[in-house]
């Protein structure tokens, strides 16, 4: 995650993506360091609830979105 660490320390307002490895146990992790663009397929393929997945993974990004802003 340094790299997404380090581009979001330079460019705030840059789309920063993770793709690879996404899901319920690491999406914390790719929000705290500032992606804030998931793909996350097999999580969702491997859900027996998707729509409660992609709500879980989308309400930890945006916390951690919002709470850079809070930071601003």
């Amino acid at each position: 995650m340094s790299k997404v660490e380090f581009l979001r320390n330079n460019y705030k307002t840059l789309d920063i993506g993770v793709d690879g490895g996404v899901g319920p146990n690491t999406i914390q992790q790719c929000a705290d360091a500032g992606a804030n663009l998931i793909v996350s397929g097999s999580a969702l393929v491997r859900s027996n609830n998707k729509k409660q997945t992609i709500h879980d993974l989308r309400s930890v990004v945006d916390a951690a979105i919002k709470g850079r802003q809070l930071q601003s």
